[in-house]
Order: C-alpha cells, then structure tokens, then sequence
C-alpha cells in the first residue's frame, strides 16, 4: 500500500498501508519482519509530515516525531533497507 501511494499519491492508500503495517507489528513474531515493517512506518509518517494537510489526526510535529522514533527501533534492533548506502 505504501508503494501504491508513492505511485498514485491517493491518500487512502497511505492510510491502509498505517493500518496494515501496525497490524503487521501485532501478528508478527519474526523479529526481521518487525525490524522492517517499523522502517516502512517510519516511511509513512515521513509522508505524513511532508503533507499540507492533517490528514490523519496527527500534527506535522507528531508526524515526524513518529518517524524519528520508528526509525530509531528499526535501527536499534539492526535493519538496514537495502536502499541505503
């Protein structure tokens, strides 16, 4: 869903992929799969916060706190995307 959204930047899709990627974190008991799925919210509330409008309840300023954080577990517990240099 994130991927969706970054092609076709409808809002909903970066919604479900918030939704779908905190119940990836729940149901998941594989620590790589966690480890991601935090770096891929990271990357939404990235989004988020680069938007004009408060679409999801949250300020710019939590949106990006958000990030910060979900980043940082990403990093804590040793992933690194691929992406990255």
């Amino acid at each position: 869903m994130y991927f969706k959204y970054k092609e076709n930047k409808t809002i909903n899709d970066l919604n479900n992929s918030e939704i779908y990627l905190k119940k990836a974190i729940d149901d998941s008991r594989i620590k790589e799969n966690i480890v991601e799925t935090y770096y891929y919210l990271y990357l939404v509330y990235d989004e988020y916060a680069k938007l004009d409008n408060n679409i999801n309840g949250y300020s710019k300023e939590e949106c990006k706190n958000k990030s910060d954080v979900y980043l940082q577990k990403s990093k804590d517990l040793g992933y690194k995307h691929f992406l990255e240099k």
